[in-house]
C-alpha cells in the first residue's frame, strides 16, 4: 500500500494505465575478412536494437524504470534518448537499469557484438573459400587466396588425372584376367590361344606403361600437395 508521495516500481501489466510493447531488430555490419598464419578470419560487428514503445490514456506516460536483459557478449552503445543506467542483478539475471522520465514514449537500446571466426585454410572446400572473398577482402590478402585457389586447382587436377588412370589400370587388369582364363580354356596350340596370348602380352605391356604414369602423377600430386601446403604456411 503506498501512500501519497511514495513511488515504486511496478512490473508490465500491473498497470492498467500504461500499455508497453517491445521490438528486437538485428543486423550485420562492418564484415571484415583477413589471411595469416594459414588461417582466414572473418570479423563481423553485430548490431542489436530494442525500441520499447510506452502509451497510455491521452499520452500522459508516467515515468517509467526498464530493466533491459545483459546478455554475455553483447556490449550497450547508446540509448535514444540518453538516459542514465546502472547495472542491476534482476530475477530473471543481469540487467540494465534504465529510468525514463515522464512523457518518454519511445525508448530504444542500441548493443554491439564483436564475433570472431577463423577457419584453416586447407581444410576449407573451394566453394566456401570463393564465398569469403568478398569486397571486405584487402588486395594483398586477395592476392595470396587466389594464389591458393590455383594451388588447389592443380593439386584436384592431378588427382583426378591420377584416380583416373588407376581405374583405368584396373579394367585393364581385369580384362588381362579375363584373357587368361580364355587362353586357359582354348585347345593348345590353337589359333585361339595365340590370339588370347597376344592380348595377354600386350595388356603387360601397357600396364607397365600405366605403372610409370601411375608413379609419375603420384610424385606430381605429392609435389602440388607440398607446393600447397608451404604456400598456406607462408602467409
Amino acid at each position: 500500500v503506498l501512500v501519497p508521495g511514495d513511488v515504486a516500481d511496478v512490473p508490465f501489466g500491473q498497470d492498467q494505465r500504461v500499455e508497453i510493447s517491445e521490438s528486437v531488430s538485428e543486423r550485420t555490419v562492418e564484415r571484415q575478412v583477413s589471411a595469416s598464419r594459414g588461417l582466414i578470419r572473418v570479423t563481423e560487428r553485430r548490431i542489436r536494437r530494442t525500441d520499447y514503445r510506452a502509451s497510455a490514456p491521452e499520452g500522459n506516460v508516467p515515468p517509467l524504470t526498464i530493466l533491459h536483459p545483459a546478455q554475455p557478449g553483447w556490449e550497450l552503445a547508446e540509448t535514444t534518448p540518453q538516459v542514465a543506467v546502472s547495472p542491476e542483478d534482476s530475477s530473471s539475471g543481469p540487467a540494465h537499469r534504465f529510468g525514463l522520465p515522464a512523457g518518454t514514449s519511445t525508448f530504444r537500446v542500441t548493443e554491439v557484438r564483436p564475433v570472431l571466426e577463423a577457419w584453416a585454410i586447407g581444410t576449407l572446400p573451394r566453394d566456401r573459400l570463393l564465398s569469403l572473398m568478398t569486397d571486405q577482402v584487402t588486395g594483398s590478402d586477395r592476392a595470396y587466396l587466389e594464389r591458393v585457389l590455383e594451388a588447389q586447382d592443380r593439386v584436384s587436377a592431378l588427382r583426378d588425372e591420377l584416380e583416373g588412370l588407376s581405374s583405368d589400370r584396373r579394367l585393364l587388369v581385369e580384362d588381362q584376367d579375363r584373357a587368361r582364363r580364355m587362353m586357359e580354356a582354348a585347345p593348345a596350340g590353337s589359333d585361339m590361344e595365340g590370339r588370347f596370348l597376344t592380348a595377354i602380352l600386350d595388356a603387360e605391356d601397357r600396364i607397365g606403361e600405366m605403372d610409370e604414369r601411375i608413379a609419375g602423377l603420384a610424385r606430381d600430386v605429392q609435389g602440388a600437395e607440398g607446393a600447397l601446403e608451404e604456400l598456406i604456411r607462408a602467409q
